[in-house]
């Protein structure tokens, strides 16, 4: 335990001392790796792993690399509940639908964005919050450009599937032409597990709205 928590540490003190893309790139992926519980979350995130995170992103808006792999380690903190909280109070909600908006044909910032949105809806007051900030249109775009691209399709449809709990959310689905989108990933990708397990309700839900 000990060898985990000063590694977290390290990365972290790295992150401050060098401040180059490739280095905060690096040190976010690190990250992502050590996090893995609450345990860890909560170590990290007392250390100010979401602030230095989101300052790498900040500071490195127009580097994918940067923008993808942090993304990556928003997503393992936001699977606790004090850590979204912060995220969301840090604007970094913002921060990452900004980087899907500046980085549309990265395929990497689209999945792991999406990764981010997926985790911070996790009720649906938060789903509402997650959708103001234009993500399902930012998601469904980058669902459109990365077509091919399975893990995009994956992660985008979990993310869909969140905020589509709720009600308002699932009527900008509707009218942002979430169904053509999901039936699309459904006939491309019909074995990526997250469209495997949630597509077809999802299309199915999305239907049926748009006959209310």
């Amino acid at each position: 335990q000990v060898q985990w928590q000063d590694t977290v540490r390290k990365v972290l003190y790295h992150m401050q001392q060098d401040l180059s893309a490739s280095q905060q790139e690096n040190c976010c992926e690190a990250l992502r790796n050590l996090i893995v519980d609450q345990d860890s979350r909560s170590f990290a995130s007392d250390l100010g792993a979401i602030e230095s995170v989101l300052a790498a992103m900040k500071a490195h808006s127009d580097a994918p690399g940067v923008q993808g792999h942090c993304a990556g380690t928003l997503t393992h903190l936001a699977a606790g509940l004090r850590e979204r909280q912060l995220i969301f109070n840090l604007n970094g909600l913002d921060v990452v639908v900004s980087g899907m908006q500046q980085h549309e044909d990265a395929s990497l910032v689209q999945y792991k964005g999406c990764a981010v949105l997926a985790n911070l809806a996790a009720d649906e007051e938060s789903q509402v919050t997650v959708a103001q900030s234009g993500a399902i249109p930012r998601i469904l775009r980058g669902m459109e450009r990365h077509l091919n691209e399975q893990l995009v399709q994956d992660y985008c449809i979990g993310a869909l599937f969140n905020l589509s709990r709720a009600p308002q959310n699932m009527v900008e689905l509707v009218l942002s032409g979430g169904e053509r989108v999901v039936r699309a990933a459904l006939k491309i990708h019909p074995d990526a597990p997250t469209v495997k397990k949630v597509g077809q309700v999802l299309a199915e839900m999305l239907e049926a709205a748009k006959r209310l």
